[in-house]
């Protein structure tokens, strides 16, 4: 009986110092602490060279003793248990700073998402759609009778006004139309600020009026603007690298549009009233738009070259950056412009008043 006993308690004390080494209890989240004091315990383990041997138990030898996992490859293990989405989401919060793409697998589609090709168009294209605007040309003002002005050079005082510093400059004004076409410079010098200058060519027609082929605007380098009606529609193309726009029959540019204003008003003086509208499709260097000027009263207009009747226009800004246009167009010489001021969207202001005008010479 004691001999039995004895033996119990033997085989208990075997089982009390092997079992909690040799099986450890597996935790889904084991605390750092508590994980690197067991790997401490289970490196210190050794093996006694005179363990008793259990005809039902096979002692362990020391290359069968395993330390626990590190803490990252615990980690790993939790990731490749997780829902493959959600392991994704993980990886994907961890190395924010990759652009590699999930694998294939991965990618879940979403029902509610739109498929790739019923998406809008990015900004810059929703832009160039909304700028070919097939109704642009409808909305114009049509020509009706014209009569050209007479060739003439018409010289401006300048006076000018740029973050709040005053100065003065010349204008000169260039128009020379021909049989069936024209040239048209604007160029504007001031003292300290070099030149600026405008230039537009083109034919004349007698049902649409001036007829551009190319318009360019230059202060340090030239931008133009060509007139391409070889193409079919016909466009307009900009050395700015801009987007192609519309070109439609009565389109004009920057500087052809006070000619053209000025045909129009030449043509039936008595047409506009004030109160009324002309809009014209213009073309700029970098784009195009209509320009609508309110047309005002007729009144004497006070300039370096006298007192003049003039007929007030006003052309407001279309967008916030724009700039505001007023003419004042003298009907003694065919309505060409004898005062044009020019304030900016920041408060400068280019005032151009008419200082002397002399004939030209057509072209041949």
């Amino acid at each position: 009986m004691a001999l039995t006993v004895a033996v119990a308690l033997a085989h208990a004390w075997l089982l009390g110092a092997w079992s909690p080494r040799e099986h450890p209890v597996p935790q889904a989240h084991p605390p750092a602490a508590s994980t690197a004091t067991e790997s401490a315990r289970s490196v210190q383990v050794t093996v006694p060279a005179t363990a008793p041997v259990d005809n039902h138990r096979t002692a362990p030898t020391p290359t069968q003793v395993s330390t626990p996992p590190p803490i990252t490859a615990i980690a790993k293990k939790h990731k490749e248990n997780m829902p493959l989405p959600l392991a994704e989401k993980a990886v994907t919060a961890i190395n924010s700073e990759t652009e590699t793409p999930p694998p294939a697998s991965a990618v879940q589609p979403e029902p509610d998402v739109a498929p790739v090709t019923d998406r809008p168009p990015p900004p810059l294209a929703r832009a160039a759609t909304a700028s070919h605007d097939p109704t642009a040309d409808a909305t114009t003002t049509p020509p009706g009778p014209l009569r050209w002005p007479a060739p003439v050079a018409l010289r401006y005082d300048v006076h000018a006004t740029r973050k709040s510093l005053s100065l003065m400059a010349e204008g000169l004004l260039h128009w020379q139309p021909g049989p069936s076409s024209y040239r048209a410079r604007l160029e504007v010098k001031a003292l300290l600020f070099g030149q600026r200058s405008q230039t537009s060519v083109g034919t004349l027609d007698t049902t649409h009026g001036l007829q551009p082929t190319r318009y360019g605007d230059k202060n340090r380098t030239e931008q133009a603007t060509h007139f391409d009606r070889t193409r079919t529609p016909p466009v307009l193309r900009f050395s700015a690298n801009t987007p192609d726009q519309p070109l439609y029959e009565h389109t004009q540019d920057r500087l052809s549009v006070l000619f053209q204003i000025a045909a129009m008003l030449a043509g039936d003086p008595g047409r506009f009233r004030a109160g009324d509208t002309v809009a014209l499709h213009t073309a700029g260097p970098r784009d195009a738009d209509v320009w609508r000027f309110l047309v005002g009263r007729s009144a004497p207009l006070a300039l370096p070259i006298g007192t003049l009747e003039a007929l007030h226009l006003t052309r407001e800004p279309l967008h916030a950056y724009d700039n505001r246009v007023e003419l004042w167009l003298a009907p003694s010489l065919g309505y060409l412009p004898v005062r044009i001021l020019w304030t900016q969207a920041n408060g400068d202001v280019v005032d151009q008043q008419l200082s002397h005008h002399n004939p030209m010479e057509p072209i041949p």
